[in-house]
């Protein structure tokens, strides 16, 4: 548990992640989440909830009603435990207009429904694996995400491609 206002990394890319970096100041967040993985018997799960504060530039607009909006992110990564250095992930980040007096309106509606963009909100979603060899220095990694609503499961499978970004890399250390 803990308020911060660094830089966050979510997925496996060295430079240039999908979704969150260090390319970009850090913004005042508050997030709980694992300290190292646990041992759930099929493997080892680590999991970590964020909510922060955005806030608009100077310069970006002269409509005080629209400077702030909520960032809500919540990331997972799974290592089976058949295939240890192979590491599966998920993460989900929703953006919406700051409401700061409703707090089920900040800490429970970004993971309620994914469908759907009734107040100009926006979720991003990643998948990733990594695979860790370091007997051999070597890691390959992907990720694939979208930036975009879906109606329900079937226009998710059939649009897969709609809004997306995906990256591929490997490293020798």
């Amino acid at each position: 548990l803990g308020v911060s206002t660094e830089n966050m990394w979510l997925g496996p890319a060295q430079r240039m992640p999908l979704l969150m970096g260090a390319s970009a100041p850090g913004f005042p967040h508050v997030f709980v989440g694992t300290t190292r993985p646990h041992d759930i018997g099929i493997g080892r799960i680590e999991a970590q909830a964020f909510w922060g504060r955005l806030t608009e530039s100077d310069y970006f607009d002269g409509d005080p009603e629209n400077d702030h909006a909520l960032l809500a992110g919540l990331s997972v990564v799974f290592e089976p435990a058949f295939a240890r250095g192979l590491f599966i992930g998920a993460n989900r980040m929703h953006m919406a207009g700051w409401s700061g007096s409703d707090p089920s309106a900040i800490f429970i509606d970004p993971y309620i429904d994914v469908r759907g963009n009734p107040y100009g909100d926006n979720q991003l979603l990643s998948l990733y694996a990594r695979w860790v060899l370091p007997d051999a220095g070597f890691e390959i990694y992907g990720e694939w995400g979208r930036d975009d609503h879906w109606e329900n499961w079937k226009d998710l499978l059939l649009e897969a491609d709609h809004s997306q970004v995906y990256m591929l890399g490997f490293q020798k250390t």
